[in-house]
């Protein structure tokens, strides 16, 4: 069982009273355990954006 890290993209089009709903749908429909992690993206609001470029950092520091 290997961690994943799931990136939701374009979530500026989901209206936000609506985001909840979809990410339980999400959660289900990929089987995504407790210890996985979502970030939701989106380019035009810049949501997630330092989350991501987070996990790059970290995951680049693993490599040496």
């Amino acid at each position: 069982n290997v961690p994943t890290t799931l990136i939701f993209m374009k979530t500026d089009k989901i209206p936000a009273r609506k985001k909840e709903k979809q990410i339980s749908e999400l959660t289900k429909s990929f089987d995504i355990l407790g210890d996985d992690n979502i970030i939701l993206f989106s380019n035009k609001t810049k949501e997630g954006r330092e989350e991501v470029l987070n996990l790059i950092t970290e995951l680049r520091g693993q490599d040496g």
